[in-house]
């Protein structure tokens, strides 16, 4: 929960940049 709300703010800071780590975790997470 706490990474949830962290990730939200991140993506109200740098949605990009959150959209690319956001899409890397997930993809790494899928793999594994």
């Amino acid at each position: 929960m706490i990474i949830f709300l962290v990730v939200k703010s991140d993506l109200v800071v740098i949605p990009e940049e959150t959209l690319t780590k956001l899409q890397g975790f997930l993809g790494s997470a899928e793999e594994r």
